[in-house]
């Protein structure tokens, strides 16, 4: 038994330790007499990993008792033993000892089983448990990605938003107090001219109100894009009402346009703004009065350069200053680069702005 139970604790014996394991049951089974002792080599293993010798155990009981019955069975007694034949009751018992086996192996077989099951289920569970918890945090950082992409969305359409009414309203409106303060030193001298003025700050009121129902509605997004022939209208009709509001003067040169190439409508109308600030800009901070706009698109870009002979103190070695001090320029700058694009500025023989865009396909 101590042998068993060493077996049991560690797994496997040595060879010594199987032979005396072997020699101290035989030992026990002639001391005790007894045949149901013999089911004490049903524990003996001759190795766990060998499966042709898993068998061996179950008939090993009864085959150490017959070779026991008929080693101390002397030959002449070994049919009859005090006028019985002991052969028919050494199979009797042998066959009764491998039943019992049999029995034995069968519950230690469904034993293992159930325990196997038992650690199986406690493993699935585990594994459940941790795909569950797994899948709640893939909630969780779903949930806040997309938070976090409609605040994104909600921030890129207020910032939309401001440019627009910073670039097109704030000109328009502007324009408009100038020719209503010009109305108002004319009225008394010239009614007709000062009229004129008035209708022009009217027009670029409406201009203003249309500018700012646009930038509510945010960009539609299932027709966002426009030509780009009605993209040169809009800067035709923006360099016109410039005109009219000063005494500047604006070549627009786009002879090397494809009317029909088509352009996202938020870069219509950033550049729209961009175009309307940077003369603004050029008249404001440079005194310019003459202005030319050059525009360039093919199908990959698309290339707006802004030129005035005004005379600005910008320049390389404060450029970075000005721009981030500057809320026009640092707009223009962080929506290029947002795009992919680029915007240069540089004031050699007059302040010069070129914004470049890249464009792309509609898909659908």
């Amino acid at each position: 038994m101590l042998f068993i139970t060493h077996r049991s604790l560690s797994g496997e014996l040595s060879g010594r330790a199987l032979f005396l394991q072997l020699l101290l049951s035989m030992v026990f089974v002639l001391v005790s007499k007894n045949t149901a002792g013999y089911l004490i080599f049903f524990e003996f293993r001759l190795g766990e990993g060998e499966r042709k010798l898993r068998f061996l155990h179950l008939v090993l009981p009864s085959i150490v008792y017959l070779a026991t019955i008929f080693m101390l069975s002397p030959f002449f007694r070994l049919w009859i033993e005090m006028g019985e034949p002991i052969l028919p009751r050494a199979l009797f018992n042998a066959l009764l000892l491998f039943a019992v086996a049999l029995v034995l192996a069968l519950g230690e077989y469904l034993a293992v089983r159930y325990l196997c099951a038992k650690i199986e289920t406690a493993r699935v569970i585990s594994i459940t448990a941790l795909a569950e918890l797994y899948e709640k945090k893939l909630n969780r950082e779903l949930v806040m990605k997309n938070y976090l992409a409609d605040k994104t969305a909600r921030l890129r359409e207020r910032e939309n938003i401001s440019r627009n009414i910073h670039n097109s309203v704030g000109h328009s409106v502007t324009a408009a107090i100038v020719a209503l303060d010009a109305a108002e030193l004319l009225l008394p001298t010239d009614p007709d001219k000062a009229g004129e003025k008035i209708r022009a700050a009217n027009r670029r009121i409406r201009m203003g109100l249309d500018c700012i129902r646009q930038a509510v509605r945010i960009l539609d997004g299932e027709s966002s894009f426009l030509l780009l022939g009605d993209f040169i209208d809009s800067l035709r009709e923006l360099a016109e009402n410039f005109m009219i509001d000063t005494a500047g003067k604006i070549l627009l040169d786009t002879a090397d346009i494809q009317p029909d190439l088509l352009l996202p409508r938020e870069y219509g109308e950033f550049l729209n703004g961009a175009v309307s600030e940077l003369l603004t800009n050029g008249v404001r901070h440079g005194n310019a009065n003459y202005f030319t706009i050059h525009l360039m698109a093919d199908s990959a870009h698309i290339r707006v350069r802004v030129k005035d002979n005004g005379i600005s103190d910008f320049s390389p070695q404060n450029s970075c200053i000005r721009i981030e001090n500057g809320y026009g320029l640092k707009k223009i700058r962080s929506f290029t680069e947002k795009c992919g694009g680029s915007a240069v500025f540089e004031n050699i023989h007059g302040f010069s702005c070129i914004i470049t865009l890249p464009l792309y396909k509609e898909e659908g």
